[in-house]
């Protein structure tokens, strides 16, 4: 290990000494195949894709889709990072029911606010 420091003391002077960046580990996915990932998830559904019934994408679904189109098994953090990376934000769907009643929902939310109020005694 001190053999490095003298060896790069000796041919690059104090500048030699100085720390870098060790660059990190070499990326599992390519470009081409970020590329090929962007594509599929803004423009095709899980189903489309052979994952039956699933209608939203989630990170294990594309860690699948990963292993099943590249053969590269990577972890749940290691999809969010490449997600992340790629601009591609992830967000747990929120369903809104279309025959729902309005003025029953205003109800329910005064009558709820009330409930929240009592003692926990009484209820």
């Amino acid at each position: 290990m001190q053999y490095i420091y003298i060896k790069n003391y000796k041919s690059k002077g104090i500048d030699g000494l100085n720390i870098g960046h060790g660059g990190g580990a070499q990326k599992k996915i390519n470009s081409l195949q970020e590329k090929l990932i962007v594509e599929t998830i803004t423009t095709k559904t899980p189903e489309d894709v052979g994952f039956e019934s699933k209608m939203n994408w989630t990170i294990e679904l594309v860690r699948q889709w990963v292993i099943k189109e590249f053969n590269i098994n990577m972890s749940h953090r290691g999809i969010a990072y490449v997600l992340h990376r790629l601009n591609l934000s992830y967000t747990r769907p929120t369903y809104v029911l279309a025959k729902a009643d309005k003025e029953k929902q205003e109800i329910f939310k005064s009558d709820f606010k009330a409930l929240k109020k009592m003692p926990q005694w009484l209820s």
